[in-house]
């Protein structure tokens, strides 16, 4: 998609007012790559109910105004722990060929059963 730097920032104020106090109107937050990863999940992979349960940023740059980004990437993983399935993706962000950021993005996809999750018969 092409990278709108004033809408960024006003999305970023309004997602994140606490955290973004007197940003310009051109920055660019990188909790925007995270709410791109889960745009990423949500087209890759089959959810019901889900939780995001990490994250991990890797910031190289920040876009320009008018740029062209993709993020690009695959599931890596997607294991059973306590009962949940979990999955992981390794994601990167581009403008053009210059990376902007990795991503590593994880995620339970499928709750345990209540029963099984709580010990109870």
């Amino acid at each position: 998609y092409r990278f709108d730097a004033p809408a960024a920032a006003a999305r970023a104020r309004e997602m994140f007012v606490d955290a973004w106090p007197g940003a310009d109107a051109h920055a660019w937050h990188p909790a925007l790559c995270l709410h791109d990863a889960n745009m990423c999940l949500r087209h890759n992979v089959k959810l019901g109910p889900w939780i995001h349960t990490a994250s991990r940023l890797q910031l190289y740059a920040a876009p320009t105004d008018g740029a062209w980004l993709s993020l690009r990437g695959q599931v890596v993983e997607t294991v059973l722990k306590r009962g949940h399935t979990v999955t992981t993706l390794d994601l990167a962000m581009f403008a053009a060929d210059q990376a902007l950021a990795r991503i590593r993005h994880t995620a339970i996809i499928r709750l345990a059963s209540a029963t099984r999750a709580t010990g109870g018969g």
